[in-house]
């Protein structure tokens, strides 16, 4: 017997969450088809304790989607859960009987690879579940989505296996007839975010024009820079299949089996909408107002982010104006002020915030002149989603994503609504298991780097309604950012650094193909084009006296604080500090608020010393003191901060970033040390790992004798592995063996800390 699935993830930037949402969907319909009593339901680790929910026996089915965060740490969503399901005292039969299955999200780039998903498999059985598949491993650092897909494919047939077990054995029974099935429970989440029809009169989204006073108005942007069409260097599927000499074998016809799996099918019904004359927009100082109420308690989130307003930017690396670099040489970095309120962004050192970025506009309106139901529909026309009111703009904006490489079967979604069934065929080809579809998704789709939106507008065909489209299309993902600077030194502000990213692709043709090569297709990082965009008015007037009467703006963001990586209790720890590049910018808010810290305790104290404890992370009682009579306050003046040493890695003089307060800080002796290795002078490339293992007596003393805490943050492809090897070999030298296992106890004690991305 099955009465509940349960479908339960832990997420901290959305994959997790899709994952589970979309097997959800696809769980449901496969209990439809037997016609079971089944309840299925997909929430938070959690929200699964919040409620209390009965998770244990054998009539409940669980699937858990987890990711990994942080130091092997659990997801925000799942901690709750996860500390109540590993404490020892847990009882032993928490699960016992509960058949269930996990898939774990993890980055090789991470010594902790997939460690929740592991931790929680492990567990359960531990507590009494009965594992019915293997664990399923999705590395983010290679290809995730072929791993997604066959844990996808391979729970499908079990669900569908066990359904059937069940019919059967009750029919042998001569059970009586099983009832009809129920709706599922599904969290009101999932309805917003799974934009699909649940009845075949009606459909999932309703356009209509409210009034003024309840209109959710998007502020408008400029996209200077950005091209304003599609590049015309992208082919269509039909020109690649000719070049690659596949064109006669796309017109065949293809077997399903070789096609991935499709959630249930979307009626073509056009939606029915009602045009009116545009109505009075909000002012912009009501929007900002009514917009950043929609979070419930002031919690902004990735649904629900603060609109909150850039007081200044500038670059912070050389900009090449004369045109001689090539496209993606030349680094442009940007470090920006944004006015953030302590209630409503209550950071620390060490914590990053997500931001919520558009697509181009202009690939918005391509896409909306692309739909079916384009007729006199704007960006401004507003759209009813079940108990949500936005606008068409939000959606194909803020919502949903238009620039990501695809999943195959989103794209095979598309091919219902071609009305030439040979371009249709071509998309089942594009999507298909098969060599030729294979090379076709690997030259078409990811050599180009095409997206839902290019692709639509590259269909001539194709002609989906706003609801069926948006079925199709993956949530926009937040871009996370370290914040650079201290509540301490900046009350009621934050900042932020990133890299302008350029990139260009290319077809690859192997050597057998005698043609032209193809010209470069010119790429825009999608969230730092629009912000260098946005923040024009402050980049091109360095000068603050040339600013006045600029027009506000604002960018959406949320706090995401962070578990571990975090300054230590004491001051008197030595700290070492590794930031190649944008790595640098949590140190530059650390070193402020070291900075900023010692210079109340020197007011305070009347003279010249350190005070020792960093703020609101360690207390001392009177009977911890080492002398009689002290007290806390004498005992912690007493204390001096322990060196602080930076590495800092760039390419030349051009991207040596933060250099004039890196300097001033070496000057004051906030920083004890600062080295730093540029890679494009001189003879030979020199990187942060040169530097440390130059100074390896002096690191290997730091960390092995002073307790030193090291930090890393930066890319995570290269950088973070071969700084870890660095490190394990200074503190071997000075142990003199190996130190492997000292070093996984220094990330155990968290005294070895990254901040790291792909």
């Amino acid at each position: 017997m099955m009465d509940n699935i349960f479908v339960l993830y832990g997420s901290q930037s959305g994959n997790a969450e899709s994952i589970a949402k979309d097997m959800a969907a696809s769980v449901e319909n496969i209990c439809s088809n037997f016609e079971r009593n089944v309840v299925v339901r997909c929430l938070t680790l959690n929200a699964a304790k919040n409620e209390k929910l009965s998770l244990k026996g054998p009539n409940n089915f669980l699937i858990i989607i987890c990711s990994t965060t942080g130091n092997g740490d659990a997801p925000e969503n799942s901690e709750s859960w996860w500390r109540t399901v590993k404490l020892r005292s847990a009882p032993k039969d928490m699960f016992a009987g509960t058949p269930y299955c996990v898939l774990a999200l993890g980055d090789t780039n991470y010594d902790k690879f997939c460690h929740m998903g592991k931790n929680i498999d492990k567990r359960l059985a531990e507590l009494g579940g009965q594992r019915k598949l293997d664990l399923y491993c999705a590395d983010e650092a290679t290809n995730m989505e072929e791993i997604i897909e066959s844990w996808k494919t391979a729970m499908s047939s079990l669900i569908s296996k066990t359904l059937k077990n069940i019919a059967q054995a009750a029919s042998c029974q001569g059970n009586r007839a099983v009832s009809p099935c129920r709706p599922s429970l599904l969290s009101p989440d999932i309805v917003n975010n799974l934009i699909s029809a649940t009845d075949d009169s009606q459909s999932a989204i309703t356009v209509d024009t409210l009034p003024v006073d309840s209109i959710c108005c998007p502020i408008t942007y400029e996209y200077k820079p950005i091209p304003q069409s599609i590049s015309p260097a992208i082919m269509t599927l039909r020109q690649i299949a000719c070049l690659f000499a596949v064109d006669e074998q796309i017109c065949l016809p293809i077997d399903d089996s070789s096609l991935p799996k499709q959630k249930n099918s979307f009626d073509a019904e056009e939606v029915e909408f009602k045009i009116t004359p545009p109505v009075q927009a909000m002012s912009t100082e009501a929007f900002i107002e009514s917009f950043n109420q929609r979070a419930e308690g002031g919690d902004y989130t990735a649904a629900h982010p603060l609109l909150a307003q850039v007081i200044n930017a500038r670059y912070i690396s050389d900009v090449c104006v004369d045109g001689s670099a090539k496209w993606g040489e030349d680094r442009r970095v940007i470090h920006v002020d944004v006015a953030a309120d302590s209630s409503k962004v209550p950071y620390l050192p060490g914590d990053s915030i997500g931001l919520c970025c558009p697509n181009p506009l202009y690939l918005a309106k391509l896409v909306l002149q692309r739909l079916s139901d384009t007729t006199d529909l704007t960006l401004d026309h507003t759209v009813t989603l079940s108990a949500e009111t936005t606008t068409v703009g939000e959606l194909l904006l803020f919502k949903y994503d238009l620039c990501s490489i695809p999943k195959k079967a989103a794209v095979l979604k598309l091919a219902q609504w071609c009305e030439d069934p040979a371009e249709a065929l071509q998309l089942r080809h594009l999507c298909s298991k098969s060599e030729t579809g294979k090379l076709l998704w690997a030259q078409f789709i990811e050599g180009q780097g095409v997206g839902m939106g290019e692709l639509l507008c590259l269909l001539a065909s194709c002609r989906p309604s706003l609801s069926q489209l948006c079925s199709c299309l993956a949530l926009q993902m937040p871009r996370y950012y370290s914040i650079a600077s201290s509540p301490l030194k900046t009350p009621g502000q934050l900042s932020f650094a990133f890299s302008v990213v350029h990139y260009s692709c290319r077809l690859a043709l192997p050597q057998s193909i005698e043609a032209t090569p193809p010209a470069d297709i010119l790429r825009y990082g999608v969230c730092t084009s629009y912000l260098e965009d946005l923040l024009t008015q402050f980049l091109s007037k360095p000068s603050h006296s040339a600013r006045s009467g600029l027009e506000k703006v604002f960018v959406r963001l949320f706090h995401k604080p962070s578990i571990s990586f975090r300054l230590p209790g004491s001051v008197t720890q030595p700290l070492i500090l590794i930031g190649p590049g944008t790595g640098v910018a949590p140190f530059v808010g650390f070193l402020q608020h070291r900075e900023r810290l010692e210079c109340e305790r020197r007011r305070s104290a009347g003279q010249q010393i350190c005070t020792g404890m960093w703020r609101g992370c360690l207390e001392l009682e009177e009977s911890d003191l080492p002398c009689e009579g002290n007290v806390v306050e004498t005992y912690i003046h007493s204390l001096a901060p322990g060196p602080v040493w930076l590495y800092f890695g760039c390419r030349g003089q051009e991207d040596f970033l933060y250099q004039q307060e890196l300097g001033r800080w070496v000057g004051n002796d906030t920083l004890t040390q600062l080295r730093v290795a540029m890679s494009r002078v001189g003879p030979e490339k020199v990187y942060v790992t040169h530097k440390l293992r130059e100074d390896s007596e002096k690191i290997g003393k730091l960390i092995v004798d002073e307790g030193a805490y090291v930090y890393v943050c930066g890319d995570g492809n290269r950088m973070a592995k071969d700084v870890q090897d660095a490190i394990r070999d200074i503190v071997g030298m000075r142990l003199k063996g190996d130190a492997s296992e000292y070093v996984k106890d220094m990330r155990l004690r968290q005294r070895y800390l990254q901040d790291i991305w792909s």
